[in-house]
């Protein structure tokens, strides 16, 4: 016969267990709910005035032009033959990458023995997306990174050359460009079209740099912001310039050309 204390303990331990742990339960539910709401309600967002004082804002000779490098899915597609939006503009009537017609529109072309260099069609990059809506696991969720840093560099009083159509700048040159990319082609290629899309922006901001400084400048060094895949393509570009990678599968030679006309963040 077993003591009375241990069959005290077990009838409490099944009464505890039936009565009070849901409600338990239900406590630390409701707690972390408050928990939660609480520190939403307190969340600040950034004062982006405070980011840049006077001096960063001054609009003078030495301060660097911006390139801004979306992320992976970041660039618009268009297809040129029929001005077709491929990827980029999303709600009825435009190419669903879900069905089998939209995933060929939005994929390379596949054919076997060919490289990547080969594999082409008549899409190409057309201008960055601010943001985007992904559907993760059915629930929409909204990636606006670009967005973010286009906010921050706009406060900084840069000014953005693919918002000229809505924001009149007056006689101000711009300071702030977006690489748009074709993120379907490898890195390298990438990386070259960065150095031919540097090459004409330096030619660019050297004309009103004569004209409102009275100065002519030979070298014209930008500011790289990169996001995710921007961010490899601005890397190799850095470190590698515009070298191809060699057939044995080696790095090319670290030979840091992009510095001589960027840096990256």
């Amino acid at each position: 016969m077993k003591p009375r204390a241990v069959i005290d303990r077990r009838i409490f331990n099944e009464r505890f267990s039936k009565k009070m742990l849901p409600r338990y339960k239900l406590f630390l539910l409701l707690s972390l709910a408050g928990f939660l709401m609480a520190w939403t309600s307190i969340t600040r967002h950034p004062d982006l005035g405070h980011l840049y004082d006077s001096l960063a804002q001054t609009k003078d000779l030495y301060r660097n032009p911006v390139i801004v490098m979306p992320g992976l899915l970041g660039p618009r597609l268009v297809q040129q033959t029929s001005g077709r939006i491929v990827w980029g503009a999303f709600g009825l009537g435009q190419v669903d990458p879900n069905t089998p017609e939209g995933a060929r529109m939005v994929g390379l072309p596949m054919r076997k023995g060919s490289s990547l260099s080969a594999l082409r069609d008549d899409t190409v990059s057309e201008g960055a997306l601010d943001r985007f809506i992904h559907n993760a696991l059915g629930v929409p969720v909204e990636l606006n990174a670009n967005y973010h840093i286009l906010r921050v560099l706009g406060v900084g009083g840069y000014r953005d050359q693919g918002l000229a159509d809505v924001i009149d700048y007056g006689d101000q040159h711009f300071t702030c460009f977006q690489f748009d990319y074709e993120w379907r082609r490898d890195i390298v290629e990438s990386a070259v079209q960065l150095y031919r899309f540097i090459r004409v922006k330096q030619a660019y901001i050297k004309r009103p740099v004569a004209k409102r400084f009275a100065v002519k400048i030979e070298h014209v060094k930008f500011d790289m912001v990169a996001h995710s895949m921007g961010g490899l393509v601005a890397r190799y570009y850095i470190r590698y310039g515009t070298q191809e990678l060699p057939l044995d599968g080696s790095l090319p030679e670290l030979n840091w050309k992009g510095l001589e006309i960027s840096n990256v963040w």
